[in-house]
């Protein structure tokens, strides 16, 4: 029998966004796990914050650098 999949189990393609109020800053998820902002940009592919950073207008998805 498969295992239902979970966040963690789907792919995400690194995206890379522009934080629109701070040049840095640290970005912390529920679970934990901290994720940093440099020169006003941040690359994911962590699909939990992927999700965040969609649900805040301080980010936008840019086009890779």
């Amino acid at each position: 029998m498969a295992k239902p999949l979970t966040s963690d189990a789907i792919p995400v393609a690194p995206r890379t966004y522009r934080d629109k109020s701070f040049n840095s800053r640290t970005l912390v998820l529920e679970d934990g796990r901290a994720f940093m902002v440099e020169k006003s940009r941040i690359v994911t592919d962590v699909p939990e914050l992927v999700a965040y950073l969609d649900q805040h207008d301080d980010f936008e998805s840019v086009a890779a650098e």
